[in-house]
């Protein structure tokens, strides 16, 4: 897994100072949101616990400083069922994933929607009243978006207001 935002919050960080984001090994600059406050991008690592510190003027990091970060494998999402939907109507639809969906929850765009885990692979999504068209839907676990996407389709069911002649 790899870039997601860490944000650190100790200092000061003066805007002067030479100041790298530290995990493990791998160092990343940061955004410095102010004197107390940095925005690290995570480097792409291994699942697993790896050690976070703030390194000022390439000076190494002392143990009391680093913070442990638990890195998961990413969550995928394999495909949606189903991938065709009426417009309008708040259709549940079931995403299989790869990874453990445990706290994952579906977004249509930019907005999350009521999610629950279906199977050790699977969660169900209530899609909001979704306009005509193609609309893209995530899976986001613990803040992080998957870094890929599925389509669901929302389309207009034709009403029928009358026949004519109404007797053959």
């Amino acid at each position: 897994a790899g870039g997601a935002i860490v944000t650190i919050v100790g200092g000061p960080f003066d805007s002067s100072d030479n100041i790298r984001c530290m995990f493990g090994n791998v160092s990343t600059s940061p955004k410095r949101v102010d004197a107390s406050v940095l925005n690290c991008e995570s480097p792409k690592q291994e699942p697993g616990t790896t050690p976070v510190c703030v390194s000022v003027d390439n000076e190494p990091c002392s143990r009391g400083e680093r913070l442990p970060l638990q890195v998961e494998d990413p969550i995928v999402p394999i495909s949606i069922y189903p991938s065709t939907v009426v417009a309008f109507a708040k259709a549940l639809v079931e995403i299989h994933v790869n990874g453990d969906p445990a706290s994952a929850l579906c977004a249509v765009g930019a907005h999350t929607v009521p999610t629950s885990v279906t199977g050790s692979a699977s969660i169900q999504c209530r899609m909001p009243a979704l306009v005509p068209g193609v609309h893209s839907v995530s899976v986001v676990r613990r803040g992080v978006w998957s870094a890929s996407a599925l389509d669901i389709t929302s389309i207009l069911i034709p009403e029928t207001a009358s026949v004519s002649p109404s007797t053959v």
